[in-house]
C-alpha cells in the first residue's frame, strides 16, 4: 500500500467504527486484494472496490484507457467500483471515508432489500433469514 493508500485505509476504519456515521452494514475491507487478472486497492464486503487514483498514475491517454477497461471488468464480475483521485484523500481522508462508507450501506440496503426503508427493517428481515443473530453484526439508527 502506498502512503495515500495507507491514510485511506486507517480513516476507512476509524469512521465504520463510530456510531455517529448512522450505518447498518457491517464492514470488512481487504487492502491490495487480487481480482482476476487485476489487484485492486481496496475491497470491501467481497462486493465494492475502491480504487485511489494518483494523478502520476492515472494522468495519461493510455492508463485511462486501461482504467476504464479494469473498471469494465471489473462490472462484468459484479463488482462496484467506487473511485477517489489522491489529491480528494489527501486533503480529506475522513470524508472520503465517509462517503465510501455511506455509499456501500445505501447501496447494500437498497440492492439487497429493496422495500427496508431503515434498519429496523434490515434487522426484521436478516432475524427471519438467518434466525436469532448477534446482536452486536448489525448497527440500527436511533
Amino acid at each position: 500500500m502506498n502512503e495515500i493508500e495507507q491514510m485511506f485505509y486507517d480513516a476507512f476504519l476509524e469512521e465504520s467504527d463510530k456510531e455517529s456515521n448512522e450505518l447498518c452494514c457491517v464492514f470488512s475491507i481487504v487492502p491490495q486484494a487480487v481480482i482476476g487478472i487485476y489487484v485492486v486497492d481496496f475491497v470491501v464486503n467481497d462486493k465494492f472496490i475502491i480504487e485511489i487514483d494518483g494523478y502520476e498514475f492515472h494522468k495519461t491517454k493510455e492508463q485511462r484507457e486501461k482504467d476504464y477497461k479494469r473498471e469494465r471488468y471489473l462490472l462484468r464480475h459484479g463488482f462496484t467500483v467506487i473511485r477517489f483521485t489522491g489529491t480528494e484523500v489527501f486533503l480529506s481522508r475522513n470524508n472520503c471515508a465517509v462517503e465510501a462508507l455511506k455509499l456501500i450501506d445505501d447501496i447494500t440496503v437498497t440492492s439487497d432489500y429493496n422495500d427496508a426503508k431503515s434498519c429496523i427493517a434490515y434487522h426484521a428481515y436478516m432475524v427471519q433469514k438467518e434466525g436469532n443473530i448477534n446482536a452486536k453484526t448489525v448497527k440500527t439508527r436511533a
